[in-house]
């Protein structure tokens, strides 16, 4: 990976090895993918386009993803999400 996969493969890495907790990671995804201004090929940005519904899907709040589990993810479920991104963008 070179660029711009590298660096949202770091921060996913980082995330998955616990160097970045989950509220930090989310935030840093988001307000990074948001506010990306480099041109991104389709593919990549269908994975990372994906994710970042993901991680906004992502709540620590067990109430909201028994309210509306169609929608809402958990930490493993985000985890499980991450690692399959990082896996598409090798």
């Amino acid at each position: 990976m070179t660029g711009f996969k590298d660096e949202y493969a770091r921060m996913m890495q980082d995330f998955m090895q616990g160097v970045l907790p989950t509220t930090g990671f989310a935030a840093a995804y988001l307000d990074k993918f948001k506010n990306e201004t480099r041109e991104l090929g389709e593919e990549e940005f269908e994975i990372l386009d994906e994710l970042f519904g993901d991680v906004d899907a992502y709540t620590p709040d067990t109430s909201l993803i028994a309210q509306n589990p169609n929608f809402y993810i958990d930490e493993v479920q985000l985890r499980e999400r991450v690692a399959m991104a990082i896996a598409k963008l090798k």
